[in-house]
């Protein structure tokens, strides 16, 4: 009976270990996602900085 009983605690605790392992994981996979489109989005604004500075430092064709 004890026998049963401490497999069934070791049973249960593993399983909760594993519920916490996958929500771990699950999470740095989604910070991981997040990270990704942030740089990406980081990268969209670079690229929108540069053309704005090329558009402001091109020489404006008109009369003065």
């Amino acid at each position: 009976m004890t026998f049963v009983l401490l497999a069934v605690m070791v049973v249960v605790v593993v399983g909760a270990l594993g519920i916490v392992v996958v929500s771990f994981g699950n999470s740095i996979s989604r910070i991981e996602k997040d990270l990704v489109e942030t740089e990406e989005d980081i990268a969209l604004l670079r690229r929108d900085i540069t053309d704005l500075q090329r558009r402001v430092q091109a020489p404006q064709g008109g009369t003065q």
